[in-house]
């Protein structure tokens, strides 16, 4: 639907229904376009989509066997070595299990699995919706070329406090909220993945009311700066820090025989399959590696999304100069003499008082 100009948008195509509904619309690469719906209906898509069955069905990867018009065999894993036969209808690019070959031990094993991944589902529910909002809000980078790196937020930190609209910045006005009265933080790389796990558990800032400041912030069931992080902006400190924190997060290092350059593409992505089951959606990565001029430099990533055949991490989330969703070797390709180093995992505490959250919301 085409939207003019208002007050606080330029003119723009929004989504007429479905999850963003009202927000501004794209065209990307595969997408199908037709004036009509009668008309897009009319031709068979070429795509099929997993990640919707994914997410009712909860496999974690499909092995494709025999595909037809309207049906899909294949195999579905249920975490590591639990395969399990099925057949899939097929309804335009709609995917639904008409049924699974289960012995009773398999039952068991897919049992087991939904059951231990359950309150991870329900918390990436949770996290999708955040990432999607600090993307929607255009959470500015901290900070822009020629300017003092790292400093912003603490700018904006004061004037939020201090209940103002707007504030002076080596010379620039900055806003500190979006046009619908949104709180809008400063970010460096690592901030982007400590405020959407934060906001995610429930700690953000409150937004205007009525169009007027009410600064106060909300408690959530993670708050990184309890517990005593020593500096929570630095990719590499956080890092340590999760280190020593057990029961909060898990940490796999990247051996370092092992750190591939992405401009190494081959090996890898090699790598990555080999390991595939070291990552999943809401793992928070971090890389290093020299940008161009040759300047040492720490990045982090949030995983979204998997590849469904591979197991490759295949969607991330970053604020790199503005926050976006895109694809690993959208963010890689800018650096290639950079590697993985760290993966952080929020463990099952966290998880489960999300899921809790969640689960009461949709009651």
């Amino acid at each position: 639907e085409w939207r003019p100009r208002d007050k606080l948008h330029h003119e723009r195509f929004v989504y007429m229904e479905g999850p963003f509904e009202g927000e501004k619309a794209e065209v990307l690469l595969g997408d199908r376009v037709a004036l009509t719906r009668e008309e897009l209906e009319k031709t068979p898509p070429l795509h099929i989509d997993m990640r919707d069955l994914m997410d009712r069905s909860r496999f974690d990867r499909i092995k494709p066997v025999h595909l037809t018009d309207d049906a899909l065999v294949a195999e579905l894993r249920y975490g590591p070595d639990v395969w399990v036969p099925a057949l899939i209808k097929l309804s335009g690019a709609k995917m639904d299990v008409s049924c699974e070959v289960l012995n009773p031990e398999l039952v068991e094993k897919k049992k087991a699995y939904l059951s231990a991944t359950e309150n991870h589902h329900y918390a990436m529910k949770r996290l999708n919706r955040v990432v999607r909002d600090m993307v929607r809000e255009q959470i500015p980078f901290d900070a822009d070329d020629g300017q003092s790196m790292g400093f912003l937020r603490k700018a904006w930190d004061r004037a939020y406090e201090k209940g103002w609209k707007r504030f002076d910045y080596e010379g620039e006005l900055r806003e500190v909220y979006t046009p619908e009265g949104q709180a809008m933080p400063p970010q460096v790389c690592i901030d982007f993945l400590t405020d959407a796990w934060e906001r995610a558990g429930g700690k953000w800032f409150t937004p205007m009311n009525d169009g007027e400041p009410k600064p106060a912030r909300t408690k959530g069931v993670i708050d990184f700066d309890e517990l005593g992080v020593d500096n929570r902006r630095s990719v590499h400190k956080f890092v340590e820090f999760t280190q020593k924190h057990e029961k909060y997060f898990d940490v796999w290092a990247v051996p370092k025989d092992k750190r591939y350059l992405f401009r190494d593409r081959d090996q890898f992505h090699e790598y990555l399959a080999e390991v595939a089951d070291m990552f999943r959606p809401g793992d928070m990565i971090s890389v290093h590696g020299y940008k161009h001029g040759g300047r040492p430099h720490y990045h982090s990533l949030l995983v979204l999304e998997l590849d469904p055949i591979t197991g490759v991490i295949s969607l991330i989330a970053s604020n790199a100069v503005f926050p976006r969703e895109q694809t690993l070797e959208g963010i890689l390709h800018l650096s290639p003499k950079r590697s993985f180093r760290h993966r952080v995992r929020i463990k099952e505490p966290w998880l489960e008082a999300i899921a809790k959250q969640v689960k009461a919301a949709d009651g």
